[in-house]
């Protein structure tokens, strides 16, 4: 009897060892998915705030071609797997040359629900800058 509980205990052990496996592997696809689907939403979301840029530079009320300073359509808030920095990066993509200011990111982050202190899209947009990675004119900061 002793011989079939310690078989039963080492076939359970292999079944484990397979199912832990399995369970990673299923892991490391949800989270592949699951950056696709992220890619792909920031993708959707900065193409929509393109158009509205775009419907609002070139209507009639707005003189013809202009820049629009006053609004910036925001992106969604953040899911799990993306992080402010890269939501504020979304948001300066979206507004294209109309460029944003600080207070706007946290007029769009309000809007979308998104928690961040008051101080934060300052110190994300100056490390950005260091890097190169926008431009700064007038108080209004641009994706490079």
């Amino acid at each position: 009897m002793a011989t079939q509980s310690l078989l039963s205990i080492d076939a359970l052990q292999s079944d484990l060892k397979h199912a832990e496996q399995k369970h990673a592997e299923a892991t490391a696809d949800r989270l592949r998915a699951q950056e696709i689907e992220n890619q792909w939403t920031t993708e959707v979301n900065s193409l929509r705030s393109l158009i509205e840029v775009r419907k609002m530079r070139l209507s009639p009320g707005n003189g013809g071609y202009q820049y629009q300073t006053s609004e910036v359509v925001p992106p969604e808030g953040p899911s799990t797997a993306v992080t402010h920095v890269e939501w504020i990066s979304g948001l300066l993509e979206a507004a294209g040359r109309a460029g944003v200011s600080p207070p706007e990111i946290l007029r769009a982050a309000e809007k979308s629900n998104v928690k961040m202190h008051r101080n934060y899209p300052y110190v994300v947009l100056s490390h950005m800058l260091e890097k190169g990675k926008v431009t700064k004119r007038e108080g209004r900061y641009y994706k490079v």
